[in-house]
């Protein structure tokens, strides 16, 4: 049904005015090559963003950024980032002025498996002391926020909004009247817990962009969702993402976006895993959808077809 719903729409329009029929999104080609293109890499330890287009003249060295990259990307490139230890600390925008692909050649980013991380370490300074093991933090959240541990600590656990403080208990955090409040355990500091917060509004922004292959990301601790395709974002795949520990949800798919993700998971998220809004249609196949924590499909519109 959905390779028909898709046929129609697409192929109608382009029969009509190129003669031409498209096929549906799950057959967005994956060449081994593009055409009279480059390989533009990214690498934020060695990189840099110095490097622009000098007279149509690109330098081959790599770019700091993955931002910086979209940027200076043109019409048959690819985009390779490299696994470097750390993780990559940015948000990306993608949209209308990059428009780098076509369906037989889309725009093709190589995740390698880094990270895309919204978060900033917490230190002393970010805490005021509340008493009975009461924490404030001294950040200001817009209505989403989550914490992360050091690899070797539980998460602590997200209660939302709480309207009196005593209903914390020990390694639980809520928001009340606009600030966040951390219950820490008897004796302790958050201090004594590596404790990051998301800081980072979105990971991955598309808006108006198609004919784009994203793979092999993870992307965590982003305020709002990890990634967000707002709106006429069509023919793009995910493929192979790790999506967790983002404020409100791990990707969100809204407007009239038609979007695929494959072979990916989503957990941890604070208020959904994955949620659909207006006229959008988003295709899971054997996407892992973990809702322990938090709803798993959050349809606020749009619709919803999973295929295991």
């Amino acid at each position: 049904m959905l390779a028909s719903f898709r046929r129609f729409h697409f192929s109608v329009v382009l029969i009509c005015v190129f003669g031409v029929a498209y096929e549906p999104l799950g057959c967005l080609r994956t060449p081994a090559g593009q055409a009279n293109g480059a390989e533009l890499v990214v690498d934020n330890l060695r990189g840099s963003d110095v490097q622009a287009k000098n007279d149509g003249i690109r330098t081959q060295s790599p770019y700091k950024t993955l931002q910086r990259a979209i940027n200076n990307a043109i019409m048959g490139d690819s985009i390779r980032l490299v696994e470097t230890g750390q993780p990559y600390r940015e948000c990306v925008s993608i949209n209308t002025n990059n428009a780098l692909g076509t369906a037989y050649f889309p725009l093709i980013i190589e995740g390698s498996g880094v990270t895309l991380d919204g978060t900033r370490p917490l230190g002393v300074l970010d805490w005021s002391a509340m008493g009975a093991d009461l924490f404030e933090l001294n950040f200001r959240s817009p209505g989403y926020v989550k914490f992360l541990t050091a690899s070797d600590q539980p998460t602590p656990e997200n209660l939302g909004h709480v309207s009196e403080l005593s209903q914390l208990k020990p390694f639980q955090y809520g928001r009340n009247t606009g600030s966040v409040f951390f219950k820490s355990r008897p004796g302790e500091t958050p201090q004594g817990y590596g404790l990051r917060v998301s800081a980072e509004q979105t990971g991955l922004t598309l808006y108006d962009v198609g004919n784009l292959i994203i793979r092999n990301l993870n992307v965590v601790g982003y305020r709002l969702d990890g990634i967000n395709c707002h709106d006429l974002v069509n023919n793009v795949r995910f493929e192979n993402l790790v999506v967790t520990h983002n404020g409100r949800s791990g990707i969100s798919v809204g407007g009239s976006s038609q979007v695929l993700v494959i072979n990916s998971s989503a957990a941890s998220n604070g208020e959904s895993q994955v949620r659909t809004e207006g006229q959008s249609l988003l295709e899971l196949s054997n996407v892992k959808i973990d809702d322990t924590l938090a709803q798993g499909i959050d349809r606020a519109g749009g619709r919803v077809v999973e295929v295991r």
